[in-house]
């Protein structure tokens, strides 16, 4: 499956193609990934990442299209060092996991 991560600074969007891994693909690539990726966590490989996507990427959305809705999968976590590549993909928190802390939350 193919998805969108969203970035930006202000009002400045970006936007990349990339590919959701399993876990045990990501697993395989890196020790680090070996050892820090839980079960709240996935992994995205990205077909291309410009400097400038770098420097925002940090916190942003990964989502999906379904029909005519958008539907967020999940933030941005963390990577190796330097851009994300199909080496190194980034990691990213499952929100599907913290559904129920974000509606226990956003209702008070």
């Amino acid at each position: 499956m193919f998805v969108y991560i969203e970035t930006g600074v202000g009002n400045v969007l970006g936007q990349v193609q990339a590919e959701i891994m399993s876990s045990r693909d990501c697993r395989a690539l890196d020790s680090a990934y070996m050892s820090s990726l839980t079960d709240n966590m996935f992994c995205v490989r990205h077909k291309e990442a410009s400097e400038d996507f770098c420097r925002m990427m940090g916190g942003s959305s990964l989502v999906c299209r379904h029909g005519d809705r958008w539907w967020q999968y999940g933030l941005v976590s963390w990577g190796l060092i330097g851009c994300p590549s199909p080496a190194q993909p980034t990691v990213h928190s499952d929100v599907s996991k913290y559904l129920s802390w974000i509606e226990q939350n956003i209702r008070s």
